[in-house]
């Protein structure tokens, strides 16, 4: 699956070498093909970055897809769930990495400008990072693993909460409540 997916992003990525062939393609814009981390940024925190942006993502998609009748949505929608999910995680962490969440995201157009003439396009980093290929790569797969693991040890199966429990729950201790109060309120009179 991730080799089909690297091998769609190489092809995507000539597509979009192609229709910008006529600008001065450079090294400085060389991040419409890949990501890059920002000036200063760490291994450490691109790690981070990476890895907790693709759990979140994950997390919420996995609450679409596996949640449970009666809150369960059109899974029709899904494609808008996930759009939103991407989003969300590029608003909240595209500052440090870019879009770092899927290696073959990453590592098709990499490979693609490669071969055309970045000899550079491995070795480049930032100030502080300077083999950043990796992190890409590696830093997804250890956020959607972590997204799961978290998913179905804490919010799936048994731990999944049921709204409607709740509520019977809340009215029953609502109407025990009532009781207790007519009780204490006809024992004083």
């Amino acid at each position: 699956m991730i080799l089909s997916q690297c091998i769609g992003a190489f092809i995507a990525a000539a597509l979009v070498y192609w229709v910008y062939i006529d600008i001065e393609v450079s090294l400085n814009n060389s991040s419409i093909f890949a990501t890059y981390p920002r000036a200063g940024i760490t291994t450490g925190q691109a790690m981070v970055s990476s890895i907790v942006g693709t759990a979140f993502m994950i997390l919420s998609i996995n609450g679409v897809v596996q949640s449970k009748p009666p809150h369960k949505p059109d899974l029709s929608l899904l494609p808008i769930y996930t759009g939103i999910a991407v989003t969300t995680y590029g608003i909240a962490f595209s500052l440090n990495t870019g879009y770092a969440i899927n290696p073959a995201r990453d590592i098709g157009p990499r490979l693609f400008i490669f071969l055309v003439g970045f000899p550079d396009s491995f070795k480049r980093g930032n100030d502080v990072i300077s083999w950043y290929w990796w992190i890409p790569i590696i830093s997804p797969l250890i956020g959607a693993i972590l997204a799961n693991f978290i998913f179905d040890n804490c919010i799936k199966g048994d731990y999944w909460i049921d709204l409607e429990c709740c509520k019977r729950l809340y009215r029953k201790n609502e109407i025990e409540a009532t009781k207790d109060d007519d009780e204490k309120n006809t024992t004083e009179l």
